[in-house]
């Protein structure tokens, strides 16, 4: 192996030790010595030459980085080590494209649909009586578009692909378990409870537990992508069988009905998609099944209420501020349909309609009172291109690996969709990850861009 700036040869094995053992010191002067500028010069000199590798490793800067941003762990941190860890990588990546790697657009369709509803949400600031939100989600959006840019630098070919898979479920399922064993710092541990049923609703480090929960629906069938794909060692399998049955579990502990609705969807997609693959099918279906048979009493009873969406007669509150908050977005967008009322704007105008001080829990709903009718067809359009491009790899009988992705990548987007219609997700990483996914996989898998097919 090489390094990719300075072209030297490097032994990987004692690579890994200095590592190991630069990493061991650092933690233990963070922890022994006090605090001040002392501590961080003595940290800082064990730290700077791991910067050096990751500097000269664009790609193990990129996983580094795409770690903590799913397993949510620099909330232990109090400095900006996201922002940190980005620009280093931006700075590696750059110096290396200085060097002759190629930037990749895989998919100019997509690119350009993106970028369009990007300039929707942009210009809808112009109608924004909040600014001060609309500049905060912006930064938000416009921060998961670059990130999801270099995921597409990084996933160029199969193995990258897989690797990528790889990266983001370890870090979720840091997010997903850790907390069991090393609670949040203080400012973060304040459980949602659920009043009227006295219940503690679980939310790994991500502070929200529809959020959470609407995590889980898309890590499921990445894990059973990763189940499909790694069969050496032979405990890897069974390892992942477990841990996907304890992310159902999960799951449960958020109590989130939305993302019951997606664990529905999607078990009965998995059951059609692959009713030809026995294998996949049982070990997928009883993967979700014992997640779900853990499941505590209460729980069903939670998910119960879920026959109550309809009835205006309800006396839970979270189920009537969703209904009156869905009535609102239409009445918004049908008033400003063509440039919205401004993206996160939805509570400033929503608090003269109703005193329930909610988002409007559907994206679809939300793209249309925020950003109007415009912004709202280029959405459903980039949902419908997202599919299609999954047909397409369905299709690939030539190549049976790429079309099992294909299948189990239309189970996370039927998951995903589903659980996006109880949410506000619209400029949500997750979302816009789920569809990414399927043109990123068909470049790796093919080697070209998706062409769509004319009838």
């Amino acid at each position: 192996m090489r390094f990719e700036i300075f072209g030297e040869p490097v032994h990987r094995g004692r690579l890994a030790l200095v590592v190991i053992v630069l990493v061991v010191f650092a933690a233990i002067a963070l922890v022994l010595l006090p605090r001040g500028l002392v501590r961080l010069t003595i940290v800082g000199i064990f730290l700077l030459p791991i910067l050096m590798i990751l500097f000269d490793h664009p790609k193990w800067s990129f996983y580094f980085l795409l770690t903590l941003l799913f397993s949510n762990i620099f909330i232990f941190f109090h400095f900006p080590l996201v922002r940190m860890s980005a620009l280093l990588l931006i700075a590696s990546w750059g110096v290396a494209v200085l060097m002759g790697r190629k930037i990749i657009i895989h998919d100019r369709r997509l690119f350009f649909l993106a970028a369009a509803f990007f300039l929707f949400s942009f210009q809808s600031m112009i109608f924004a009586r909040d600014i001060g939100s609309s500049i905060f989600r912006m930064d938000y959006f416009l921060s998961t578009l670059i990130s999801l840019f270099l995921i597409v630098q990084f996933s160029r070919s199969r193995d990258e692909f897989f690797m990528v898979l790889l990266v983001l479920s370890l870090g979720s399922l840091i997010s997903n378990f850790l907390p069991f064993l090393v609670p949040p710092p203080e400012k973060y541990a304040d459980l949602s409870l659920i009043w009227g049923q006295a219940l503690l609703r679980y939310e790994g480090y991500l502070r929200e537990p529809n959020m959470f929960a609407f995590s889980l629906t898309f890590l499921i069938p990445i894990l059973f992508i990763l189940f499909v794909r790694l069969r050496r060692p032979w405990f890897v399998r069974p390892v992942i069988a477990v841990v996907t049955a304890g992310t159902v579990f999960v799951m449960v502990l958020s109590f989130s009905r939305g993302a019951f609705v997606a664990l529905t969807a999607m078990f009965l997609t998995l059951l059609i998609v692959e009713r030809r693959n026995k294998s996949v099918l049982f070990t997928g279906l009883a993967m979700m099944a014992v997640g779900a048979l853990l499941a505590p009493p209460v729980y069903w009873e939670r998910i119960a209420s879920l026959v109550e969406i309809g009835n205006s007669m309800t006396e839970d509150t979270a189920i009537l501020s969703r209904i009156y908050t869905m009535k609102i977005a239409v009445i918004l967008g049908i008033r400003h349909p063509l440039f919205g009322i401004g993206i996160e704007n939805f509570l400033f105008h929503a608090a003269r309609y109703t005193s329930f001080p909610n988002f409007v829990h559907n994206s679809i709903l939300q793209v249309f009172s925020d950003l109007g009718i415009p912004a709202l067809i280029v959405y459903l359009w980039i949902m419908t291109y997202t599919l299609r491009v999954t047909r397409g790899l369905m299709n690939l009988k030539e190549d049976p690996e790429a079309a099992q992705i294909g299948r189990l990548l239309f189970v996370q987007q039927v998951g995903v969709f589903v659980n996006s219609m109880f949410i506000p997700v619209a400029h949500h990483m997750i979302l816009w990850l789920t569809m990414l996914l399927p043109t990123i996989a068909w470049y790796a898998c093919t080697g070209r861009q998706f062409i769509p097919l004319k009838k």
